[in-house]
């Protein structure tokens, strides 16, 4: 599971450097005048996240891959403050696959994937390096997540398949909430992040079953 968070960072830190080099990336003082105006005011963005994390029920942990797209927006509290209010909205999808072996039922592999809805409340502490474009923002807040769809599939060793839609049978519950602790930074109109968040609430209560998630972003602000 390290192995594919670090491998994800160094292809995110790669794209990113390739995208400056082939971007033009300077501005006129009319233009960074503008974003430093917009940036006290607030600021909208899109972005992409990689989410990989980790299932954990019964002291058992799955790793979990998922992804993520939508679109957030900033308000200030005041022009003179550093501290910001964002609020988002966007799809997730998760899912993980493992096999069971078992001697006397016999191998079983089980898929499982999941469709969410999230929305993220932060509070961002906002700061600027000295003589440089380059702002950061720290951030904690709260990952709220309303799933649309989780269905597991077992295969057994002859090929014969069990579907369950683990929401309509009462397994999992359709809305959660988790709270995640972060830094963005922000060039010009580009933004790069990362965070981890846990599960407040349980996604299933028996067994007491947790989503742990890192989150990797990239993203366009305006």
């Amino acid at each position: 599971m390290k192995i594919k968070i670090i491998a994800f960072l160094a292809l995110v830190a790669v794209n990113v450097n390739m995208s400056a080099q082939f971007t033009d990336l300077s501005l006129s003082d009319d233009d960074d005048n503008e974003i430093s105006t917009k940036t006290k005011r607030g600021w909208n963005s899109v972005w992409l996240q990689a989410n990989p994390g980790s299932l954990h029920v019964l002291g058992i942990s799955r790793d979990l891959m998922g992804f993520s797209a939508g679109y957030s927006k900033a308000f200030n509290f005041t022009p003179s403050s550093p501290l910001f209010l964002e609020i988002g909205a966007g799809f997730q999808y998760s899912s993980y696959s493992y096999n069971d072996k078992d001697d006397y039922y016999g191998d079983e592999k089980t898929d499982f994937n999941m469709t969410s809805l999230k929305i993220p409340i932060r509070l961002l502490f906002k700061s600027k390096i000295p003589d440089s474009q380059v702002q950061f923002a720290f951030f904690l807040g709260l990952m709220n997540r309303f799933n649309f769809d989780a269905r597991e599939t077992t295969t057994d060793n002859k090929g014969r398949k069990e579907k369950l839609n683990l929401l309509d049978i009462g397994v999992y519950k359709r809305f959660q909430t988790g709270w995640e602790i972060g830094v963005q930074v922000y060039l010009y109109k580009f933004m790069l992040g990362i965070s981890y968040g846990n599960d407040i609430t349980a996604i299933e209560k028996v067994p007491e079953t947790k989503i742990r998630t890192i989150s990797a972003t990239m993203g366009l602000c305006f």
